[in-house]
């Protein structure tokens, strides 16, 4: 994969797998800092305040982001079909 370039800066960016990577990675690593027993709560939304532990809202945004890395792999599959 070749790096892409940004419009507004042109700057070259790394590549969006690189970009993920990084991001999974970084996301990990905060993660991982927290207590095993964190009970800290929060409030997860301005539309619908549910206050739930931070393990909570950290269990929702793993699972909302193996749902969106799946609907982007069978988008690029459409399109790599349609191309061929």
């Amino acid at each position: 994969m070749s790096a892409s370039t940004s419009l507004s800066t042109n700057k070259t960016r790394p590549p969006t797998s690189r970009r993920i990577e990084v991001t999974t990675y970084l996301f990990l690593k905060t993660v991982a800092t927290l207590p095993a027993n964190t009970r800290n709560r929060l409030v997860y939304s301005t539309k619908t305040p549910l206050e739930i532990t931070i393990s909570g809202a950290v269990s929702n945004v793993l699972h909302e982001c193996e749902h969106h890395l799946g609907d982007a792999k069978e988008i690029l599959g459409l399109l790599g079909a349609s191309r061929r």
